[in-house]
C-alpha cells in the first residue's frame, strides 16, 4: 500500500485563525506606518496649492516662511518704521550669490511671495504664490527688537494666532495663542 498524504481530522485546507490573526496584524502595522507619511505628503500637496489662508493651511505658510528664513542671509523689511495698516514687505537675501532672492509682501488681507533670481541668464521666475487671508494679518513692529519677527493672524472666526520667526541668524520660528 501507498503512503499517501495525510490530512489531519477538522482540518481544511486555508490559513488558521492564529495565522489569519498574523496576517492581519502585519497588515495593521504596515497601515499604521504608512498613514503618517501619506498624510503628510497630502496636507503638504493642498497646503503648497491652496490660495486662502485657513487655520487648517497655516502651519504650512508657517513651515515655508521659517525655512526661507532660515536659508537666508540677512532679511530687509521696509517700510520702517512698520506701519501695520499698510503693506509690509521682507526681503530675504541669500548667503551665495547665485541663490534667489525671495521676496515676503504682508498686506492685512493677502500674503504674497515672490523669488527673484539674480542671474539675468536665469529663466523667468515661476508665479507668485499668494495667500488670502480671511481676517486679517498684522505684522507685530515690537518683536523686531528682539530678534524675531512676529505675524498676528486673527481669523474672522476663531481664536487668534501668532507666529513668531527667529530672523536670519537667530532660533527657529514658533507658533503661539496670544
Amino acid at each position: 500500500m501507498k503512503a499517501g498524504p495525510r490530512s489531519r481530522p477538522g482540518r481544511t485546507r486555508g490559513l488558521s485563525l492564529v495565522e489569519m490573526l498574523v496576517v492581519m496584524a502585519i497588515g495593521v502595522t504596515v497601515m499604521l506606518v504608512l498613514l503618517p507619511i501619506t498624510i503628510g505628503l497630502m496636507r503638504e500637496g493642498k497646503g503648497l496649492s491652496t490660495e486662502i489662508l485657513t487655520s487648517e493651511s497655516l502651519p504650512h505658510l508657517h513651515e515655508r516662511l521659517a525655512q526661507d528664513l532660515l536659508a537666508a542671509s540677512g532679511a530687509g523689511i521696509l517700510p520702517f518704521p512698520i506701519d501695520t495698516s499698510a503693506l509690509v514687505q521682507m526681503t530675504l537675501t541669500p548667503p551665495l550669490p547665485e541663490d534667489p532672492i525671495v521676496i515676503y509682501d504682508f498686506e492685512p488681507t493677502l500674503i504674497r511671495r515672490i523669488v527673484q533670481s539674480r542671474d539675468p541668464k536665469a529663466p523667468p521666475p515661476a508665479r507668485p504664490q499668494s495667500w488670502r487671508v480671511p481676517g486679517h494679518v498684522t505684522v507685530l513692529p515690537d518683536e523686531l527688537v528682539a530678534g524675531r519677527f512676529g505675524l498676528l493672524y486673527s481669523p474672522i472666526r476663531g481664536e487668534a494666532e501668532i507666529l513668531l520667526f527667529a530672523l536670519p541668524g537667530t532660533l527657529p520660528g514658533t507658533r503661539v495663542k496670544p
